[in-house]
């Protein structure tokens, strides 16, 4: 975590110094490049670098950075995102962490929390998720648990999110929503489409998915649009093209 801090804060300084975003993406690409050439171990077949485990974090967080609000369109005013990141630059080690991946929780009937990685494939219609992302909290429910039965536990999602930002300044935005409303955007965005990636590749990062029935894959993955947008394995195997 320390490694990604510190490679995403000279990527969000630089970002604030030049014109164009493209240019920061660029260099961020070769900053991964180069970790992999040096550190990864070279396969031929796949025609890449394959990161060490200790190291393959390092890379998700920097793609994360890559598409989130930091150095993304995601914030349209330029005063908005350039206040995030002066949060991010001068926050401390939690906060920058969090404002660089955001942590994804289901919320379970017993009141506990389970994390799961921030993928698309976490938005299943039978859970209710929380995404928080520093200066923005979510609480997402699917189409199974808009009833009110479900009250109970959205209503402890609601509590444990603002016990956890109690003491952040600004306080952050919390929005409720359910899935296929038009607000469903705003997580969407933040998540990475592990949806576009083969079986193997949604178990290696996403290991609770071995559970899903594969009649429920299949449905989960049906409900996401084909986009340009590109998953962080089809990211990484870009960069040795």
């Amino acid at each position: 975590k320390v490694l990604s801090l510190l490679v995403a804060k000279r990527s969000v300084l630089l970002a604030r110094k030049v014109p164009d975003i493209n240019d920061v993406h660029d260099d961020l690409d070769q900053q991964v490049k180069h970790i992999a050439t040096k550190l990864g171990t070279r396969d031929k077949r796949k025609r890449l670098f394959v990161l060490p485990k200790e190291l393959v974090d390092v890379a998700r967080s920097l793609f994360m950075l890559r598409r989130g609000p930091l150095l993304s369109p995601l914030l349209q005013h330029p005063d908005d995102i350039d206040s995030l990141r002066v949060r991010f630059l001068h926050g401390d080690y939690e906060d920058s962490y969090r404002l660089l991946v955001p942590s994804l929780l289901v919320v379970k009937a017993s009141g506990d929390f389970d994390e799961f990685p921030p993928e698309t494939l976490a938005l299943q219609s039978d859970k209710v998720l929380v995404m928080d992302h520093h200066a923005d909290i979510y609480i997402w429910s699917g189409n199974e648990t808009v009833g009110p039965e479900y009250d109970a536990i959205r209503d402890e999602a609601l509590k444990f999110v603002e016990g956890a930002s109690r003491k952040r300044f600004p306080a952050p935005h919390i929005l409720q929503f359910k899935e296929n409303s038009s607000e469903e955007r705003w997580i969407k965005c933040r998540l990475i489409p592990s949806h576009k990636d083969s079986s193997d590749e949604r178990l290696a990062f996403f290991p609770q998915l071995a559970a899903v029935d594969p009649h429920a894959m299949q449905a989960l993955v049906s409900k996401f649009h084909r986009t340009d947008d590109v998953s962080y394995n089809e990211w990484y195997r870009s960069l040795f093209k």
